[in-house]
């Protein structure tokens, strides 16, 4: 949980964790190199009777990530969220998330510290 941000970032609930598993199972019938955004995404599952924020929806989507129930399930851009086998976007994407790693630890060891 984040300081500041725990209504946001708290554990999933255990209906949090089925909709994960609806949702992975979703990406796969979606196909490969298929997208969907976040507001595709949050409208159906509003449709459903589901009350789902972004904030949350990005929690699901890690906890999909790092159980690897869909593999290779990348953000493509302002397109959404697809899965696909195609090295080139992986390694595109990987190091995304790299640079990204990257700069928000430039930012912390920015920081003096402290005792």
């Amino acid at each position: 949980m984040l300081q500041g941000f725990e209504e946001l970032t708290e554990e999933l609930s255990e209906a949090e964790v089925i909709m994960a598993h609806k949702l992975a199972r979703s990406f796969i019938a979606r196909g490969q190199d298929n997208p969907i955004t976040s507001t595709e995404i949050l409208k159906k599952s509003t449709e459903k009777g589901y009350s789902l924020t972004g904030p949350r929806l990005r929690k699901i989507i890690q906890y999909i990530r790092s159980r690897q129930l869909v593999k290779w399930l990348i953000a493509a851009g302002t397109n959404g969220y697809e899965w696909t086998e195609n090295p080139d976007k992986i390694k595109k994407y990987t190091e995304s998330l790299y640079k990204r790693e990257s700069a928000i630890k430039y930012t912390r060891l920015s920081f003096p510290k402290y005792v």
